[in-house]
């Protein structure tokens, strides 16, 4: 039985509400092993929808969405699955280094591997930044852009409405 939306919803049976606009469905979602999946029902449009998605590069997030706008007729733009940049080692050069902030106590590590632009926070794991525009990069999973300013030395990291300001070493 699906929980009554005019009682307070309480969580622990597995079933959780998932909100699109003025609609609500019901379901469940995990993680395992670099898979995401999720499956839902909708009892006022009678609809379900199972999405299952074999890697860690797509936002799942981003295309439950997609798909929710589709059905309900929302505008939508395609999303985009390229997760490798076209660029070569070469042209990170100007990116390559270490930086460091007056703002935030972690330096941050730049550099190249597999033609593809990493940036590493000290004792972090390593993740891949994306090409977004000229001299910009993002984690999109972090919620993470990085722009740098090679002509100075320096790169501004964006996260959760906060702009923290580096200096290459």
């Amino acid at each position: 039985m699906l929980p009554d939306p005019k009682k307070p919803r309480e969580f622990g049976l597995g079933i959780m509400m998932t909100p699109f606009y003025n609609q609500f469905s019901y379901g469940h979602g995990g993680d395992t092993a670099g898979s995401h999946s999720v499956a839902v029902f909708n009892p006022d449009d009678q609809y379900s929808l199972a999405m299952t998605i074999n890697g860690e590069e797509l936002p799942h997030n981003q295309m439950a969405i997609f798909i929710n706008n589709i059905i309900y007729d929302k505008p939508f733009e395609y999303p985009k699955f390229e997760t490798e940049n076209k660029e070569t080692d070469s042209a990170y050069q100007k990116y390559i280094g270490s930086y460091q902030s007056d703002e935030i106590p972690i330096g941050l590590k730049v550099f190249a591997k597999d033609h593809q632009l990493f940036a590493q926070g000290k004792g972090q794991p390593e993740f891949p930044l994306n090409l977004i525009s000229a001299d910009q990069f993002g984690f999109e999973k972090a919620g993470i852009v990085i722009e740098f300013f090679p002509e100075k030395n320096q790169m501004q990291l964006k996260q959760n409405g906060k702009v923290y300001h580096f200096k290459k070493e």
